[in-house]
Protein backbone atom coordinates (compact mmCIF):
# COMPACT_ATOMS: atom_id res chain seq x y z
CA UNK A 1 0.00 0.00 0.00
CA UNK A 2 1.35 3.43 -0.91
CA UNK A 3 2.13 5.59 2.08
CA UNK A 4 -0.40 8.33 2.74
CA UNK A 5 1.10 11.74 1.75
CA UNK A 6 -0.24 13.23 4.97
CA UNK A 7 1.54 10.75 7.21
CA UNK A 8 4.22 12.15 9.49
CA UNK A 9 6.99 10.34 7.67
CA UNK A 10 6.77 6.87 9.19
CA UNK A 11 4.26 4.09 9.40
CA UNK A 12 3.27 3.92 13.05
CA UNK A 13 1.40 0.65 13.42
CA UNK A 14 -1.31 0.02 15.99
CA UNK A 15 -1.73 -3.51 17.27
CA UNK A 16 -5.14 -3.94 18.85
CA UNK A 17 -5.01 -5.90 22.09
CA UNK A 18 -7.23 -6.21 25.13
CA UNK A 19 -6.28 -4.09 28.15
CA UNK A 20 -4.95 -6.16 31.03
CA UNK A 21 -7.23 -4.29 33.42
CA UNK A 22 -10.27 -5.24 31.37
CA UNK A 23 -11.57 -1.68 31.37
CA UNK A 24 -11.01 -0.91 27.71
CA UNK A 25 -9.16 -1.99 24.61
CA UNK A 26 -5.61 -0.65 24.45
CA UNK A 27 -3.63 0.06 21.31
CA UNK A 28 0.01 -1.01 21.26
CA UNK A 29 2.12 0.74 18.64
CA UNK A 30 5.28 -0.46 17.00
CA UNK A 31 7.33 1.60 14.57
CA UNK A 32 9.66 -0.13 12.12
CA UNK A 33 13.13 1.37 12.27
CA UNK A 34 16.49 0.74 10.67
CA UNK A 35 19.03 -1.38 12.44
CA UNK A 36 21.39 0.64 14.57
CA UNK A 37 24.93 0.93 13.31
CA UNK A 38 27.20 -0.83 15.75
CA UNK A 39 30.47 -2.64 15.90
CA UNK A 40 30.06 -6.26 16.89
CA UNK A 41 32.94 -6.92 19.20
CA UNK A 42 30.90 -9.39 21.24
CA UNK A 43 31.31 -12.19 18.71
CA UNK A 44 32.54 -15.38 20.24
CA UNK A 45 35.81 -17.08 19.35
CA UNK A 46 36.53 -20.73 19.85
CA UNK A 47 38.42 -21.36 23.03
CA UNK A 48 41.06 -23.92 22.14
CA UNK A 49 42.14 -24.38 25.74
CA UNK A 50 40.19 -25.78 28.61
CA UNK A 51 39.62 -23.28 31.41
CA UNK A 52 42.16 -23.59 34.17
CA UNK A 53 40.96 -24.37 37.65
CA UNK A 54 41.03 -21.34 39.90
CA UNK A 55 43.23 -21.26 42.94
CA UNK A 56 41.22 -20.16 45.93
CA UNK A 57 42.32 -18.31 49.01
CA UNK A 58 45.87 -17.42 47.95
CA UNK A 59 46.80 -14.17 49.61
CA UNK A 60 44.65 -11.24 50.58
CA UNK A 61 43.21 -9.24 47.69
CA UNK A 62 43.63 -5.44 47.71
CA UNK A 63 40.60 -3.69 49.15
CA UNK A 64 39.90 -1.41 46.19
CA UNK A 65 36.37 -0.04 45.92
CA UNK A 66 34.63 -0.91 42.64
CA UNK A 67 35.52 2.00 40.38
CA UNK A 68 32.01 2.41 38.99
CA UNK A 69 30.91 3.82 42.35
CA UNK A 70 31.40 7.50 41.62
CA UNK A 71 30.81 9.24 44.91
CA UNK A 72 30.75 8.22 48.56
CA UNK A 73 28.93 9.37 51.66
CA UNK A 74 31.18 9.24 54.71
CA UNK A 75 28.31 9.67 57.15
CA UNK A 76 26.33 6.55 56.28
CA UNK A 77 29.18 4.81 54.41
CA UNK A 78 26.93 4.30 51.40
CA UNK A 79 28.11 4.81 47.84
CA UNK A 80 25.86 6.45 45.27
CA UNK A 81 25.39 5.10 41.76
CA UNK A 82 23.48 8.16 40.55
CA UNK A 83 25.24 11.06 38.85
CA UNK A 84 24.18 14.71 38.71
CA UNK A 85 21.82 13.99 35.80
CA UNK A 86 19.82 11.43 37.77
CA UNK A 87 21.12 8.63 35.52
CA UNK A 88 22.91 5.51 36.73
CA UNK A 89 26.31 6.00 35.07
CA UNK A 90 28.23 3.37 33.21
CA UNK A 91 31.86 2.76 34.21
CA UNK A 92 33.41 5.57 32.19
CA UNK A 93 36.25 7.54 33.76
CA UNK A 94 38.69 10.00 32.28
CA UNK A 95 41.72 8.35 33.85
CA UNK A 96 41.47 4.68 34.81
CA UNK A 97 44.66 3.54 36.46
CA UNK A 98 43.23 0.73 38.57
CA UNK A 99 43.86 -2.78 37.28
CA UNK A 100 41.34 -5.59 37.41
CA UNK A 101 41.80 -7.98 40.29
CA UNK A 102 40.22 -11.22 41.43
CA UNK A 103 37.12 -10.57 43.50
CA UNK A 104 36.37 -7.16 41.98
CA UNK A 105 32.60 -6.58 41.72
CA UNK A 106 30.54 -4.87 39.01
CA UNK A 107 26.85 -4.10 39.32
CA UNK A 108 25.96 -5.64 35.93
CA UNK A 109 27.39 -7.48 32.95
CA UNK A 110 27.12 -4.29 30.91
CA UNK A 111 29.23 -2.47 33.50
CA UNK A 112 31.92 -5.15 33.24
CA UNK A 113 31.86 -4.95 29.44
CA UNK A 114 32.24 -1.18 29.47
CA UNK A 115 35.12 -1.46 31.95
CA UNK A 116 36.95 -3.91 29.70
CA UNK A 117 36.43 -1.66 26.68
CA UNK A 118 37.77 1.35 28.55
CA UNK A 119 40.73 -0.71 29.80
CA UNK A 120 41.56 -1.79 26.23
CA UNK A 121 41.28 1.76 24.89
CA UNK A 122 43.53 3.19 27.59
CA UNK A 123 46.19 0.51 27.04
CA UNK A 124 45.91 0.38 23.26
CA UNK A 125 45.17 -3.30 22.69
CA UNK A 126 42.28 -5.39 21.40
CA UNK A 127 40.50 -8.39 22.85
CA UNK A 128 38.02 -11.02 21.74
CA UNK A 129 35.13 -12.68 23.54
CA UNK A 130 35.73 -16.42 23.88
CA UNK A 131 32.85 -17.30 26.20
CA UNK A 132 29.59 -15.48 26.82
CA UNK A 133 26.62 -16.85 28.73
CA UNK A 134 24.16 -15.66 31.41
CA UNK A 135 26.68 -16.67 34.08
CA UNK A 136 30.14 -16.35 32.45
CA UNK A 137 31.85 -13.73 30.31
CA UNK A 138 35.44 -14.41 29.29
CA UNK A 139 37.72 -12.24 27.16
CA UNK A 140 41.23 -12.84 25.88
CA UNK A 141 43.83 -10.75 24.06
CA UNK A 142 43.24 -10.84 20.33
CA UNK A 143 46.90 -11.80 19.80
CA UNK A 144 46.80 -14.90 22.00
CA UNK A 145 46.86 -17.25 18.99
CA UNK A 146 49.72 -15.58 17.09
CA UNK A 147 51.89 -14.41 19.99
CA UNK A 148 50.60 -16.74 22.72
CA UNK A 149 49.66 -13.69 24.79
CA UNK A 150 48.46 -14.77 28.26
CA UNK A 151 46.19 -11.74 28.92
CA UNK A 152 42.76 -12.99 30.02
CA UNK A 153 39.92 -11.80 32.25
CA UNK A 154 36.94 -13.92 33.25
CA UNK A 155 33.78 -12.67 34.95
CA UNK A 156 31.12 -14.74 36.65
CA UNK A 157 27.61 -14.20 37.97
CA UNK A 158 25.82 -16.53 40.37
CA UNK A 159 22.36 -14.96 40.14
CA UNK A 160 20.71 -13.87 36.89
CA UNK A 161 20.62 -10.07 36.83
CA UNK A 162 22.93 -9.85 39.83
CA UNK A 163 26.45 -8.57 40.37
CA UNK A 164 29.36 -9.78 38.27
CA UNK A 165 32.67 -10.72 39.87
CA UNK A 166 36.16 -11.02 38.40
CA UNK A 167 37.00 -14.72 38.74
CA UNK A 168 40.34 -14.62 36.93
CA UNK A 169 42.63 -11.79 35.83
CA UNK A 170 45.92 -12.35 33.99
CA UNK A 171 46.89 -8.82 32.94
CA UNK A 172 50.40 -9.29 31.53
CA UNK A 173 50.83 -8.90 27.76
CA UNK A 174 53.57 -10.70 25.84
CA UNK A 175 52.49 -9.18 22.51
CA UNK A 176 52.98 -5.78 20.95
CA UNK A 177 50.04 -3.48 20.25
CA UNK A 178 48.59 -3.74 16.76
CA UNK A 179 45.98 -1.00 17.10
CA UNK A 180 46.14 1.84 14.60
CA UNK A 181 45.69 5.37 16.00
CA UNK A 182 42.89 6.14 13.51
CA UNK A 183 40.25 3.92 15.09
CA UNK A 184 39.63 1.11 17.58
CA UNK A 185 37.24 -1.82 17.30
CA UNK A 186 36.13 -1.38 20.92
CA UNK A 187 35.37 2.31 20.54
CA UNK A 188 31.88 1.35 19.42
CA UNK A 189 28.56 3.18 19.49
CA UNK A 190 27.80 2.33 23.12
CA UNK A 191 31.24 3.44 24.26
CA UNK A 192 30.97 6.69 22.30
CA UNK A 193 27.52 7.41 23.72
CA UNK A 194 28.79 7.05 27.29
CA UNK A 195 31.83 9.23 26.56
CA UNK A 196 29.76 12.13 25.17
CA UNK A 197 26.52 11.73 27.12
CA UNK A 198 27.32 14.63 29.43
CA UNK A 199 27.93 16.89 26.42
CA UNK A 200 24.71 15.82 24.69
CA UNK A 201 22.76 16.41 27.90
CA UNK A 202 24.00 19.99 28.08
CA UNK A 203 23.70 20.63 24.32
CA UNK A 204 21.33 18.28 22.41
CA UNK A 205 22.21 19.98 19.09
CA UNK A 206 25.88 19.16 19.53
CA UNK A 207 27.66 18.86 16.19
CA UNK A 208 29.20 15.58 15.11
CA UNK A 209 32.54 17.36 14.64
CA UNK A 210 32.51 18.27 18.34
CA UNK A 211 31.89 14.61 19.17
CA UNK A 212 34.89 13.60 17.06
CA UNK A 213 37.09 16.19 18.78
CA UNK A 214 35.96 14.98 22.23
CA UNK A 215 36.80 11.38 21.36
CA UNK A 216 40.18 12.43 19.99
CA UNK A 217 40.99 14.26 23.23
CA UNK A 218 39.74 11.47 25.49
CA UNK A 219 40.97 8.33 23.70
CA UNK A 220 43.42 9.69 21.10
CA UNK A 221 41.32 7.98 18.42
CA UNK A 222 39.95 9.52 15.23
CA UNK A 223 36.56 7.87 14.60
CA UNK A 224 34.60 8.19 11.39
CA UNK A 225 31.82 10.73 10.98
CA UNK A 226 29.27 7.93 10.67
CA UNK A 227 30.27 6.22 13.90
CA UNK A 228 30.37 9.54 15.78
CA UNK A 229 26.88 10.40 14.50
CA UNK A 230 25.43 7.08 15.64
CA UNK A 231 27.16 7.47 19.00
CA UNK A 232 25.51 10.85 19.51
CA UNK A 233 22.10 9.40 18.55
CA UNK A 234 22.57 6.56 21.04
CA UNK A 235 23.39 9.10 23.76
CA UNK A 236 20.17 10.99 22.96
CA UNK A 237 18.20 7.75 23.21
CA UNK A 238 19.72 6.90 26.58
CA UNK A 239 18.88 10.36 27.93
CA UNK A 240 15.46 11.01 26.36
CA UNK A 241 14.25 7.77 24.77
CA UNK A 242 13.84 7.10 21.06
CA UNK A 243 11.31 8.48 18.59
CA UNK A 244 9.20 5.33 18.44
CA UNK A 245 8.82 5.26 22.22
CA UNK A 246 7.73 8.90 22.15
CA UNK A 247 4.80 8.13 19.87
CA UNK A 248 3.97 5.08 21.97
CA UNK A 249 3.94 7.26 25.07
CA UNK A 250 1.66 9.81 23.38
CA UNK A 251 -1.04 7.19 22.94
CA UNK A 252 -0.71 6.01 26.55
CA UNK A 253 -0.68 9.60 27.82
CA UNK A 254 -3.87 10.57 25.98
CA UNK A 255 -5.61 7.41 27.11
CA UNK A 256 -4.86 8.32 30.73
CA UNK A 257 -6.03 11.91 30.08
CA UNK A 258 -9.38 10.61 28.83
CA UNK A 259 -9.68 8.29 31.81
CA UNK A 260 -8.90 10.96 34.40
CA UNK A 261 -10.68 13.86 32.64
CA UNK A 262 -13.70 12.36 30.85
CA UNK A 263 -14.80 15.72 29.42
CA UNK A 264 -11.61 15.90 27.35
CA UNK A 265 -11.90 15.56 23.57
CA UNK A 266 -9.46 13.28 21.73
CA UNK A 267 -9.69 12.44 18.04
CA UNK A 268 -7.29 10.07 16.28
CA UNK A 269 -7.10 9.75 12.51
CA UNK A 270 -5.62 6.48 11.27
CA UNK A 271 -5.47 4.81 7.88
CA UNK A 272 -5.70 1.06 7.25
CA UNK A 273 -2.53 -0.99 7.12
CA UNK A 274 -1.69 -4.05 5.07
CA UNK A 275 -0.96 -5.90 8.32
CA UNK A 276 -4.09 -7.40 9.91
CA UNK A 277 -5.01 -5.76 13.22
CA UNK A 278 -2.79 -2.74 12.54
CA UNK A 279 -3.36 0.82 11.39
CA UNK A 280 -1.10 3.76 10.51
CA UNK A 281 -1.04 6.91 12.60
CA UNK A 282 -1.87 10.01 10.56
CA UNK A 283 -2.80 12.84 12.95
CA UNK A 284 -4.31 13.46 16.38
CA UNK A 285 -6.27 16.26 18.07
CA UNK A 286 -6.86 16.68 21.80
CA UNK A 287 -8.33 19.28 24.15
CA UNK A 288 -8.30 18.96 27.94
CA UNK A 289 -11.67 19.14 29.68
CA UNK A 290 -10.69 21.96 32.08
CA UNK A 291 -9.40 24.02 29.12
CA UNK A 292 -12.70 23.55 27.30
CA UNK A 293 -14.62 24.71 30.38
CA UNK A 294 -12.27 27.64 30.95
CA UNK A 295 -12.61 28.89 27.38
CA UNK A 296 -16.24 29.74 28.11
CA UNK A 297 -14.97 32.63 30.24
CA UNK A 298 -12.45 33.88 27.67
CA UNK A 299 -13.04 36.46 24.92
CA UNK A 300 -14.24 35.09 21.59
CA UNK A 301 -10.74 35.26 20.17
CA UNK A 302 -8.66 32.22 19.22
CA UNK A 303 -5.12 32.08 17.85
CA UNK A 304 -3.59 28.99 16.22
CA UNK A 305 0.19 28.66 16.28
CA UNK A 306 2.48 25.79 15.40
CA UNK A 307 6.04 24.57 15.56
CA UNK A 308 7.71 22.18 13.13
CA UNK A 309 8.86 18.80 14.44
CA UNK A 310 12.48 18.37 13.37
CA UNK A 311 13.10 14.85 14.61
CA UNK A 312 13.02 11.59 12.70
CA UNK A 313 9.31 11.91 11.93
CA UNK A 314 8.40 15.28 10.46
CA UNK A 315 5.18 17.12 11.16
CA UNK A 316 3.76 20.12 12.99
CA UNK A 317 2.63 20.52 16.59
CA UNK A 318 -0.30 22.97 16.67
CA UNK A 319 -1.80 24.82 19.63
CA UNK A 320 -5.02 26.83 19.74
CA UNK A 321 -5.06 29.46 22.50
CA UNK A 322 -6.88 32.52 23.74
CA UNK A 323 -6.28 34.86 26.70
CA UNK A 324 -7.96 35.02 30.09
CA UNK A 325 -9.14 37.93 32.22
CA UNK A 326 -5.56 38.70 33.31
CA UNK A 327 -4.41 38.91 29.67
CA UNK A 328 -2.43 35.68 30.04
CA UNK A 329 -2.22 33.00 27.35
CA UNK A 330 -4.90 30.35 27.85
CA UNK A 331 -4.30 27.05 25.94
CA UNK A 332 -7.37 25.37 24.50
CA UNK A 333 -6.45 22.52 22.16
CA UNK A 334 -3.47 20.75 20.59
CA UNK A 335 -2.85 18.69 17.47
CA UNK A 336 -0.07 16.83 15.67
CA UNK A 337 -0.48 16.89 11.89
CA UNK A 338 1.61 16.51 8.77
CA UNK A 339 3.27 19.61 7.32
CA UNK A 340 1.38 19.12 4.04
CA UNK A 341 -1.97 19.30 5.85
CA UNK A 342 -0.95 22.67 7.29
CA UNK A 343 -0.10 24.02 3.82
CA UNK A 344 -3.40 22.80 2.40
CA UNK A 345 -5.24 24.48 5.28
CA UNK A 346 -3.53 27.79 4.60
CA UNK A 347 -4.34 27.59 0.91
CA UNK A 348 -8.04 26.84 1.36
Amino acid sequence: MAQNPYCLGAEIHVELSEDQSGEEEDDTWSVPSDHDYDDGDDGEEEDEEEEEEEEEGEGEQPNYPPYFYLQGNEEDEELSLVDSYGVIPMPIVDSFEEEFYKGQIFHSKQAAQMAIKHHALQRNFQYGVVDSSPSIWKVRCLRHKDDNCPWIVRFGCRDVGGEWTVRKAELVHSCSSTTQPTDHRHLDVDMISEAVKHLVFAQPNLSVLTVQVELKDKFNMQVTYKKAWYGKQRALEKLHGNWEESYDFLQTFLRVVKRKMPTSVIDWVRVPSTQPGHSIFQRVFWAYGPCIDGFKNCPDVMVVDGTFLTGTYKGVLLMASSFDGRKKIFPIAFAIVGARILRVGHGS
